[in-house]
């Protein structure tokens, strides 16, 4: 288990799917075919949104909501795929996540706050355990 723990490109950090350079490739494909200004209009978007996300500002993954509306001004089916997979809210990438969680003895009802919390106390009960064994 310490081994996938300290592995930090498991799937089981949502960020760790995310792949911003291929989301930003997707995002300047679609304003191929429309202006900034039509994808905030079709999306609802803050087109200062749309803009920090375009240039890499914006940290982090974004909301499953925001690929939501950006999927929904799409017309393209494999690109719609791609905005999925770039930003880790595909289907494959979803079970993919839940098997690992699963399989590393995380119940795949906890919050990412809570499996943090529970890989935080099986370090630190580690540290102790090894601590107290060196005395």
């Amino acid at each position: 288990m310490s081994e996938f723990i300290s592995n930090s490109g498991t799937l089981i950090n949502p960020d760790s799917v995310y792949d911003q350079e291929r989301f930003i490739n997707i995002l300047q494909i679609i304003l191929q075919k429309k202006t900034q200004k039509e994808l905030s209009e079709q999306t609802g978007l803050n087109n200062a949104t749309i803009s920090r996300m375009l240039n890499g500002a914006r940290s982090g993954r974004p909301y499953k909501s925001t690929i939501d509306k950006i999927a929904k001004a799409i017309d393209d089916p494999e690109l719609i795929q791609e905005l999925y997979d770039a930003t880790g809210y595909s289907s494959k990438k979803i079970r993919e996540r839940k098997k690992i969680i699963a399989d590393n003895g995380f119940s795949l009802d906890l919050s990412t706050v809570q499996v943090h919390e529970k890989i935080v106390f099986f370090y630190f009960n580690a540290w102790t355990f090894h601590d107290d064994k060196s005395s």
